[in-house]
């Protein structure tokens, strides 16, 4: 039926699903952090708890944030250092920095 092509991939997928465990156990462990400072203030009364859970997803926000940033400008370096325009590509890391 359809013609299978052969494509060399720089990563396998055993490979990308071992890049993947300390990302997974970041988000986890970023996670426990919000409920134990949740269970911390729960002695204190459910106001305290409405702003510390108010805090943790801001917190969770921001974190997010400079993830998109960070990954954008991984992408871009990589594409920049693919072409092999290494100027440009440290350009562009130099801006991702900042």
């Amino acid at each position: 039926m359809g013609r299978q092509e052969q494509t060399n991939h720089l990563f396998s997928n055993r490979d990308l699903r071992i890049l993947l465990v300390p990302l997974i156990v970041e988000q986890i462990l970023n996670s426990l952090m919000g409920t134990a400072d949740s269970i911390m203030v729960s002695n204190v009364g459910s106001a305290a708890i409405s702003a510390v859970s108010l805090v943790d997803s801001i917190n969770i926000l921001v974190i997010q944030a400079f993830y998109a940033l960070a990954a954008g400008g991984t992408i871009v370096c990589s594409q920049y250092s693919y072409l092999l325009w290494w100027r440009a590509s440290r350009r562009r890391s130099w801006q991702s920095a900042f």
